[in-house]
This record gives C-alpha cells, sequence and structure tokens, in this order.
C-alpha cells in the first residue's frame, strides 16, 4: 500500500493529495514505517508544508537512523537550514556503519564540505 503512495508521487502530474491520503492511511496502520514516513514527508514537502515535512522525515531518521536514504535527505534538509555541522553528523553516522553499501551519504558529504 505505500509503495502506491509513491507511485502516486512519481506520475506525471504527481497527485500530491492522494499520495499523502495513501500514506496517511498506512501509517495509522503501522507508524514506524520509515519508508512511508519518508514519501508522506516528501508528498507534505511539494505541498508547501515544509515544517510538517521536517517533522516526519527526522522522526524517520530517529527510528531508523542507519538508513542511508533517509539519512541523506534529513541532511540535506539540515544543510538547507544552514545547520551543516548537524548535517554531517547525520552523514558520518551512517558511512560509519560497517554494513553500509550505498554511495548516498558520500554524495551528500560532499555537498556539505
Amino acid at each position: 500500500m505505500a509503495a502506491q503512495g509513491l507511485i502516486l508521487q512519481n506520475q506525471h502530474p504527481p497527485d500530491w493529495p492522494a499520495s499523502e491520503a495513501v500514506l496517511r492511511r498506512v501509517l495509522a496502520q503501522d507508524p514506524s514505517m520509515t519508508d512511508a514516513l519518508m514519501w508522506l514527508s516528501f508528498s507534505l514537502l511539494a505541498q508547501g508544508h515544509k515544517e510538517d515535512s521536517d517533522e516526519l522525515l527526522f522522526r524517520a531518521v530517529r527510528i531508523d537512523p542507519l538508513h542511508p536514504t533517509l539519512s541523506r535527505n534529513a541532511a540535506r534538509r539540515l544543510a538547507e537550514r544552514g545547520e551543516d555541522r548537524r548535517a554531517i553528523a547525520v552523514v558520518r553516522r551512517v558511512i560509519e556503519n560497517p554494513e553500509n553499501s550505498s554511495w548516498h551519504p558520500y554524495d551528500l558529504l560532499i555537498d556539505c564540505i
């Protein structure tokens, strides 16, 4: 069901309100589903709800601090707000994880330096 929310975001044109509705239903059943939190964050951001979007994204990172994509997105938001040190700390946590195999944190670290 969460994938349906993502599909609605990626169709042309995106249907942000429908995506939001689907993802809210998913999160009503599983409030800790980090991908749904991240995708709902995207939907809210696209609809101009930046504070709510940030809150959901950072909540997802608190649930799964080693998720490379979540961490990259959270670090990017922090960097956009001028919080480079916090952004780098988020990225380093993922990079220092021996199980990390994603290039995402490295890509963002370059942007923060």
